[in-house]
């Protein structure tokens, strides 16, 4: 049984508004020749604030959010290689799993709100639909604990491989073997491990 379901709603006035900051965030960096933390913090690459930039024009101009609902049953923790939280990846049903990034950047090491709220029985992912910045993250099940944790090669290897919110064919139990498939089609290589 599938336990989630895409939709796409109009975007509240507070989400427009949130998407056109990060713009304006954006612009100002580029006019003094600065990286921006935003162009880095969502795509590494070299031309990150282009990309994000038109992707968030993309989003403004659709005027769409995405809504996705999921139920979850059991859930991994994916650990970065210091043991700091990368994210979860949680079974929704149906032979997919989903991959759900930490949404604590800027917490002390080794601390993580978002794992006293997280993994949990049902939640709601809200985000603009190219630019994939999220426009609101809402746990509405009580939170269970995972089954295991794993650790991530690296977070430059995890980003290349999935996205927040990737929604994959596997399962938790043989998690490895389908993460392995994934990042060799994605790739064109096998995965490096440390």
């Amino acid at each position: 049984m599938t336990m989630w379901k895409a939709e796409f709603r109009t975007m509240t006035g507070e989400e427009r508004a949130e998407l056109q900051q990060i713009l304006a965030s954006l612009s100002r960096s580029s006019k003094r020749g600065d990286g921006s933390w935003l162009g880095r913090w969502f795509d590494r690459g070299r031309e990150a604030n282009d990309l994000l930039s038109e992707a968030l024009r993309r989003d403004l101009e659709c005027g769409k959010a995405q809504v996705i609902h999921a139920a979850a049953e059991d859930a991994i923790r994916v650990a970065n290689p210091d043991g700091t939280l990368a994210g979860f990846f949680v079974d929704i049903g149906n032979g997919l799993v989903m991959f759900i990034e930490s949404r604590e950047w800027d917490a002390p090491p080794g601390v993580s709100d978002f794992e006293a709220l997280f993994p949990c029985s049902r939640f709601t992912l809200v985000r603009a639909p190219h630019s994939k910045v999220d426009l609101e993250f809402r746990c509405e099940g009580p939170p269970f604990d995972v089954t295991r944790e794993v650790e991530a090669p690296s977070l430059e290897f995890l980003d290349a491989i999935i996205e927040d919110g990737e929604i994959i064919p596997g399962r938790l139990d043989s998690l490895k073997s389908d993460f392995d498939r994934l990042a060799r089609r994605r790739l064109g290589q096998a995965p490096r491990t440390t």
